[in-house]
């Protein structure tokens, strides 16, 4: 699949993986943010991030521009946005920390 072209993100997963960014640097503010959206809207995002890893888009590229930071592979990719998945199920714990992985 080319990665290039990935799924569609919503503004809501963008932003929230934006928080990443370096020049933004909101990782902090995640649990915040999340509490903000409401469940809904967090149950959504999450539910597009799995098919976004079902679906086989989820590359080193396409994360380093979501988020503007390197990553070592693929499946290091995939392994932070199955780490953040989890994240949005108990928002109550520490975002992954993505350069961990």
């Amino acid at each position: 699949m080319n990665d290039s072209e990935p799924r569609p993100l919503s503004p809501s997963t963008r932003t929230l993986l934006g928080s990443y960014r370096p020049e933004v640097e909101e990782v902090e503010d995640l649990p915040e943010i999340l509490a903000s959206m409401g469940s809904r809207s967090v149950a959504l995002v999450q539910s597009e991030l799995i098919g976004w890893i079902k679906s086989g888009v989820v590359t080193k590229s396409a994360l380093e521009r979501l988020t503007g930071c390197e990553v070592a592979s693929d499946e290091t990719a995939r392994g932070f946005i199955e780490a953040f998945c989890e994240f949005l199920k108990t928002p109550e714990t520490d975002p992954p920390d993505i350069h961990e992985f």
